[in-house]
């Protein structure tokens, strides 16, 4: 099961939804946010930083305004890769002092409104250095009080996963330090108002000790860049994110505590209160605190597997089903007659098992999230729970086939039963024709 919800948890959440009219008939789909869960895994992260780290979550990872508001209240930032983005994390009321701009294919437009905003910003390439210098030459505002540093990609190598790796030699991210190291010297001493750097090597699939040699390295430069201007000009170190979180009870990941006291070891000074520390987590803080839901629609028969029909696929789990081998989410099947009964109490399900394709709804022979993958037998009717499914999952979601995006419910669970909200509600037909239809007016 899930690393972090066990089944008991699962089967109960369904049942009180199902019994408070939370999941209704049409919602053959839904994914289930634990919110204390989510607030834990928060706190974790906070108590393993010094206390003046700013932690800006990755929009990127869940973009919900309805869990984004929460993360701000709770005085948490948001690391922000696109101006909707921005706007998201605005509307969602974090400040501009805790947000963090990091696209990496900034517009001149973009660059004026971030300046104007005063929101942090990493640079990503020398030909955008250029256009802050630019800007900045130009404005009308002469305050020195902004936050700007620029990304350096440490080149500390790729982790198993290339498509989230980001500190190869060849990675579109950064300034690549090997080559350009004279260069960033150069362009942190011609303008002093550089009070920053930012790296990031990658998500999932990078061991932390990659992270902690990208960390150690660009901490390095940072250094020797104040010796060079004899004061410390950059006052902010952003670490990124990427520590690697478990998909399986079984898989054995490095705690946020351990990571952190390891990079105590490595970077001291970077502890010791004379910089400002940022960091950019978002699966950590995500991935496990969810669960997706779908009934099992179908279950058709097959040579080496049968194969069940279910309402989610590649529309929302695309990575898993171009790259199955990359991605693993525990699964389970719960028999519907599971859910009509009043115990909460697990039941053993080893008896009645079998290998199983898992596909979804979409209209492509690609759209499957598993093979063989050995599960409860399941009949039509069931529930088919998807675990650890709360980054870059939702976020991610196709428009192909135009299927109706599921709703999203929030829950927080005690002694005395289960308590919903819904964090966005289930996409109708209408509001799909409309996404189509947007400036069209002629229907």
């Amino acid at each position: 099961m899930s690393s972090t919800i066990d089944r008991v948890e699962l089967k109960r959440t369904l049942q009180h939804a199902r019994q408070g009219g939370h999941l209704r008939t049409q919602d053959t789909a839904a994914i289930f946010y634990s919110l204390s869960l989510l607030q834990q895994r928060l706190g974790l992260m906070r108590s393993a930083f010094p206390a003046s780290t700013l932690h800006a979550v990755a929009v990127k990872a869940n973009p919900l305004p309805s869990v984004l508001k929460k993360v701000a209240v709770w005085g948490y930032g948001a690391e922000v890769a696109s101006m909707p983005e921005l706007r998201i994390a605005l509307e969602s009321g974090f400040p501009v002092e805790r947000i963090v701009f990091d696209s990496p294919a900034k517009t001149n437009e973009e660059i004026q409104a971030s300046l104007a905003l005063g929101v942090h910003i990493n640079i990503d390439n020398f030909q955008e250095l250029a256009r802050f210098e630019a800007a900045l030459a130009s404005t009308q505002d002469p305050s020195t009080d902004r936050h700007i540093g620029i990304r350096i990609n440490p080149e500390v190598g790729a982790g198993t996963i290339a498509s989230t790796s980001v500190a190869s030699t060849d990675s579109k991210f950064g300034v690549p330090f090997e080559a350009h190291q004279d260069e960033l010297y150069e362009a942190y001493l011609r303008c002093p108002w550089l009070n920053g750097v930012h790296l990031h090597v990658g998500s999932q699939g990078c061991a932390p000790e990659l992270l902690l040699r990208g960390v150690e390295k660009v901490f390095a430069f940072v250094e020797e860049v104040n010796r060079r201007a004899g004061r410390q000009q950059i006052t902010s170190v952003d670490v990124g994110g990427g520590l690697p979180v478990a998909y399986a009870p079984s898989q054995d990941v490095m705690s946020m505590q351990t990571y952190v006291s390891m990079l105590t070891e490595r970077c001291p000074r970077l502890f010791d209160g004379s910089y400002r520390l940022l960091t950019e987590f978002g699966r950590y803080v995500h991935a496990n605190t969810a669960w997706a839901y779908s009934q099992v629609e179908y279950v058709k028969p097959g040579k080496e597997a049968d194969t069940i029909i279910i309402h989610l696929g590649a529309d929302m789990f695309l990575r898993e089903s171009y790259h199955r081998d990359d991605w693993h989410h525990e699964m389970e099947v719960i028999p519907a007659t599971e859910l009509l009964e009043d115990t909460h109490e697990d039941v053993d399900s080893s008896s009645s098992v079998g290998l199983y394709h898992v596909a979804g709804p979409l209209c492509f022979s690609g759209d499957y999230i598993a093979k063989s993958r050995t599960l409860r037998r399941p009949e039509p009717g069931d529930a088919f729970i998807i675990c650890d499914a709360g980054a870059y999952t939702l976020s991610m979601w196709s428009r192909y086939n135009s299927r109706c995006m599921p709703v999203v419910l929030g829950y927080t669970s005690d002694e005395d039963g289960v308590t919903f909200e819904v964090l966005r509600r289930r996409e109708t037909w209408e509001d799909v024709v409309s996404f189509w239809a947007l400036g069209y007016d002629q229907l």
